[in-house]
């Protein structure tokens, strides 16, 4: 996966880029997917390889090891990989004087449009003129993030003066990612987007906390985290009347958290109760054992 991300790297029209890789201890190593063809080609490639601490702190050492001088930052999962315009458009759109942008997606092996069912958050955008399709949106930061966020890590590309010490909430899982999108949006003059996909979203998906299911211990911390990036907003950021609807979504997570618990506390004690009918079945049996084997004994 990495060497299909990194060679989508290579061919980018937009060629100035600095490559730092971060290995989090992943069961193929980094090296093993780095040819010899891709370091000649990246020439400003830098690996480092760390034990497993998540996703966020992967982005973070990679963020620690960026040169000063670095004019734009922009984020590509190992599953994941770009059109060779992604990086030309965010480009343009900067020089526009932007300080964030993002693009369109596909999902690997989906049909679905991954903007389609998210249309109505980006109805405040007009077409900058004489920029490749790309549209700057008006609206608010809530009305973009609160409601099926269409940001997404593979496809976000920021001015780094914007914050130059961002760095990613490490306790969070899974939404670590748009904490950091909020705090660089509340800051930015202006945003624009590219709605042609030129982003393709892995199929695998990184980060262990991303495909939950419901009643496990990893969809409550899920849950748990959600709730504390919904009262961080709340506490953080003016919002109008409107945009206090957050409150709504925390109850919905705070519902989720629960029927989830009542499910697997419902689910231990079915399995509980049907482990002790088997110990007690198998107590009952056992005397009956006994003196079948010792009638053969006897015969």
């Amino acid at each position: 996966m990495l060497h299909r991300a990194l060679t989508s790297i290579c061919d980018q029209e937009y060629r100035s880029i600095q490559v730092v890789v971060i290995d989090d201890d992943s069961t193929r190593s980094a090296a093993d997917e780095i040819t010899a063809t891709l370091r000649d080609a990246l020439p400003r490639l830098t690996v480092i390889r760390q034990s497993n601490q998540r996703v966020a702190a992967a982005r973070n050492t990679a963020l620690d090891a960026l040169r000063e001088k670095v004019l734009a930052i922009a984020f590509l999962d190992s599953d994941d990989y770009w059109d060779p315009a992604h990086i030309r458009n965010a480009a343009v759109s900067l020089s526009r004087g932007v300080d964030f942008y993002f693009a369109h997606q596909r999902i690997e092996g989906a049909t679905t449009d991954w903007f389609g069912d998210r249309a109505d958050l980006l109805d405040e955008s007009r077409l900058v003129p004489e920029a490749l399709g790309i549209m700057q949106r008006a609206g608010s930061v809530a009305t973009l993030i609160v409601s099926k966020c269409p940001v997404q890590t593979s496809s976000v590309v920021f001015r780094h003066a914007l914050i130059p010490q961002v760095r990613f909430p490490r306790a969070l899982r899974g939404c670590e990612d748009q904490w950091v999108w909020w705090a660089l949006l509340a800051r930015s003059s202006a945003n624009m987007y590219c709605p042609e996909p030129t982003v393709t979203y892995g199929a695998g998906g990184v980060g262990g906390y991303q495909h939950t299911s419901f009643g496990l211990v990893r969809f409550l911390v899920r849950r748990a985290d959600w709730i504390r990036y919904r009262h961080h907003l709340l506490n953080k950021y003016p919002l109008t009347p409107g945009e206090r609807r957050l409150q709504e979504k925390l109850g919905g997570h705070r519902e989720a958290a629960l029927f989830s618990t009542l499910h697997s506390l419902r689910r231990r004690i079915a399995q509980q109760f049907s482990w002790d009918s088997h110990r007690i079945n198998s107590h009952c049996k056992a005397p009956r054992m006994r003196r079948r084997t010792g009638a053969e004994v006897h015969l």
